[in-house]
């Protein structure tokens, strides 16, 4: 009798562990996704602004950031984007994209400008309403210049 239950101990805890092996993939693959921001003209970036583009996919997917911290005054940056559990980059597929622009709070004038970046280019390129779309495909490279004067994405 000992054996028998022994048996079936033993059956049942290989069914187990089939059926967590089962569960427990790895993550989809992405591709790398990467670009340059580009301010209208008379705009800039100050040194340690935060600048957040967000890839928001259709369907199911998980979204994808890229969160850059300025390093010098500029007219225009540069980010890499990756998704969540996903160290190689974005899943390819169709995207919306938002852009968000914090200035940094140490800097003199830094609620003017917020202010300004909320009314206007925080508020036009918010991810859920952003006429900025692109598609990430499955070859790399996937660099893009996400142009907020023009309000348009090209793939370079």
């Amino acid at each position: 009798m000992t054996r028998v239950r022994l048996g079936h101990f033993i059956l049942a805890t290989f069914v187990a562990s089939l059926l967590a092996a089962a569960g427990c993939s790895p993550p989809p693959k992405g591709t790398p996704v990467s670009g340059t921001v580009t301010l209208p003209k008379g705009a800039s970036f100050d040194k340690d602004d935060n600048v957040e583009i967000t890839f928001r996919p259709d369907g199911d997917a998980k979204s994808a950031v890229g969160s850059v911290i300025t390093t010098e005054k500029s007219s225009s940056v540069t980010f890499t984007a990756k998704t969540a559990g996903i160290t190689t980059g974005v899943l390819p597929g169709k995207y919306r994209i938002g852009v968000k622009i914090t200035p940094y709070a140490g800097m003199p004038g830094n609620k003017d400008r917020k202010r300004g970046f909320d009314e206007g280019l925080n508020q036009k390129y918010k991810v859920e309403k952003s006429p900025l779309t692109c598609e990430v495909t499955a070859d790399a490279p996937n660099d893009f210049t996400i142009d907020l004067e023009k309000g348009n994405v090209k793939k370079n």
